[in-house]
């Protein structure tokens, strides 16, 4: 309302912090009286192991290293084929790395004097690209199309 006013009530203030004193979680200690922070033989388990074929679990375990079994190597999609035998691989589908690092997939065409003729497909359609042998770093085959 409009003649209402607040009233303002101080406070007394907080006293520092070192001041403060924080009690303890347990004021007579921990229960069982030993703290397991501190102990220096093992405590005893507070409930016997279940029994066997039970489908409880116990929560603590010694440590140990369990090994994972050994993974199948993955098989490549890819056959590496020389680079001089390309021309024997006509109408297979390879993958180029030329000598600039340039990668090219297509199909083999064949030889045209020393470029290997290669079908690439691209957006539009296709395209022949002559690539020099002798440029050739790494030429693989995919292994659908191995021999």
């Amino acid at each position: 309302m409009p003649g209402d006013v607040a009233r303002v009530h101080r406070l007394a203030p907080l006293p520092p912090r070192r001041d403060r004193v924080v009690p303890p979680v347990h004021p007579q200690g921990p229960p069982g009286g030993v703290d397991p922070r501190e102990a220096v033989e093992a405590i005893p388990a507070s409930a016997p192991a279940p029994p066997p074929g039970s489908t409880a679990a116990l929560v603590w375990r010694a440590p140990t290293i369990e090994r994972l079994p050994e993974k199948a190597p993955a098989t490549s999609a890819w056959t590496s084929v020389s680079a001089g035998s390309l021309g024997a691989w006509r109408g297979a589908f390879v993958r180029v790395l030329t000598a600039g690092g340039k990668v090219v997939e297509g199909r083999v065409r064949g030889l045209d004097g020393g470029d290997l003729v290669l079908v690439v497909n691209r957006d539009g359609g296709s395209a022949e690209m002559h690539l020099p042998s002798a440029g050739i770093r790494d030429a693989k085959v995919r292994r659908s199309s191995a021999r």
